[in-house]
């Protein structure tokens, strides 16, 4: 009787065992990774006539033996990775390829990117609904990105009140807490001051006369180079805004350069670009 491995691995052997005698087969030794040995067949593919590992035989003559495997299950699991809701968990096919269930799993202020084996997303990674093959056990971590969303805080009408006494106005500008903006942003001043002169703004007074302006922010002077025109305030990431925050835009009127009466408002807008 010869044996034979069936894309098995170990050596192929043969048993002798004398005609019309009854003997008991040796027992397997052949392995197969990812699969289980179920028995032997008198045919590769499994058609012919079946015998358990160790059977006793009466052989009739010369037998050819195959190895009979079967593929191992594996469980599949999904982990929210910090995020809610339920995915049942799959059982797999060792090297059979399965397409991933789609994502039911959610997160706030957060998008579905895919899914890792690992939940800090150093693993390997799928796509949803990704067609891909296991040789074991796997849990698969939802991958999550942050959405930008956020809301600015300006006074309202936009303006900037200048003290006809001491000539300086405030504003406190700001980010909502809870806001998300993109990566690489920055903050962005727009300036609507009418015409920009050397050392301020000039502001239209009801007369024609104009007024000088001197914008400032967090201590320094803002130039957006002319009315309309916009100034970067400072970079800004998410990890700084997402409590929100808020800062002071100060408006002090320039005596020198100021001629005629003052006016009262300095309009701006603020934004993230």
């Amino acid at each position: 009787m010869s044996f034979y491995k069936n894309d098995g691995s170990g050596e192929s052997r043969s048993q002798t065992i004398a005609y019309g005698q009854s003997g008991k087969l040796e027992t397997n030794s052949f392995t197969r990774e990812g699969y289980s040995f179920t028995g032997w067949n008198t045919k590769a593919d499994g058609s012919g006539i079946s015998y358990g590992d160790g059977a006793t035989v009466t052989p009739g003559g010369d037998l050819e033996l195959y190895a009979q495997w079967k593929a191992e299950s594996h469980n599949l699991s999904f982990d929210p990775n910090g995020g809610s809701g339920e995915m049942a968990a799959e059982t797999v096919t060792y090297g059979v390829a399965t397409r991933l269930p789609e994502n039911a799993f959610t997160r706030e202020k957060y998008s579905f990117t895919g899914w890792n084996t690992k939940a800090d997303g150093s693993g390997t990674s799928y796509g949803d609904r990704e067609t891909v093959s296991f040789t074991e056990d796997t849990v698969l971590y939802a991958q999550w990105e942050l959405v930008p969303s956020y809301v600015v805080l300006i006074p309202d009408g936009d303006d900037i009140a200048i003290d006809p006494v001491t000539r300086i106005g405030t504003a406190q500008i700001g980010i909502e807490a809870g806001s998300v903006i993109p990566e690489d942003s920055r903050l962005r001043l727009s300036v609507n001051a009418g015409k920009h002169y050397e050392g301020g703004y000039r502001m239209r007074a009801e007369s024609g006369d104009c007024t000088g302006y001197a914008l400032s922010y967090k201590g320094e002077q803002v130039d957006p180079g002319g009315s309309g025109k916009t100034a970067v305030l400072e970079e800004v990431s998410s990890d700084e805004v997402y409590l929100g925050f808020l800062r002071e835009v100060r408006a002090v009127a320039d005596p020198a350069r100021a001629a005629g009466r003052y006016t009262d408002l300095l309009s701006f807008s603020f934004a993230i670009v």
